[in-house]
């Protein structure tokens, strides 16, 4: 049964997954959970949102950025397409600074999907509606399947550079040997 924050009040609802789409609403406040538009986040309900198990897409933005506002529109159509399967939200990069700035945000627009408070995916740069879903469809299906599951990233990544290097290829930094 996943869990999902309220829009509103940031409440953490259980639905189950054969409710998704009788319109849920919160347990405490009574608002629809399901809006058809992102939510917007800030520091205040941004941990309940990426928390919840239900994957959030977040998209990182600001008022001043030209593609951030052709994506704008965007993103609210994939909102209505991927809802209830997906939370979106919306994250200005210019009064959540702290929170941009933990996730290593150096270009907008990005989008960063999160799962039960995890980074699964990301991507920057404006994408239509249809590629929105696709892409957050996609990323969503990998979830759980990442490469180094079970082991540690630094295992995961010293098995690649062996492979790498059993392929004759050199690391940065390597020289030919000269």
């Amino acid at each position: 049964m996943p869990t999902v924050a309220c829009p509103d009040c940031a409440t953490t609802n259980r639905v189950p997954e054969t409710r998704l789409n009788d319109n849920p609403r919160c347990g405490r406040c009574g608002t629809a959970l399901f809006q058809g538009a992102p939510v917007v986040l800030t520091a205040n309900n941004f941990e309940r949102h990426a928390t919840a198990e239900l994957p959030l897409l977040v998209d990182f933005w600001a008022a001043w950025c030209g593609p951030c506002k052709v994506m704008a529109p965007q993103f609210d159509a994939a909102s209505r397409m991927l809802e209830p399967r997906f939370r979106l939200g919306k994250m200005d990069t210019e009064a959540e600074a702290d929170i941009a700035s933990r996730f290593g945000i150096r270009g907008i627009p990005t989008m960063i999907l999160f799962k039960a408070g995890k980074e699964i995916a990301r991507t920057s740069g404006v994408m239509s509606a249809a590629d929105i879903v696709r892409w957050a469809s996609a990323q969503a299906g990998r979830a759980g399947k990442l490469p180094y599951r079970g082991t540690s990233r630094a295992a995961f990544a010293a098995r690649i550079a062996a492979r790498f290097r059993a392929n004759g290829a050199r690391q940065c930094g390597e020289s030919r040997g000269r």
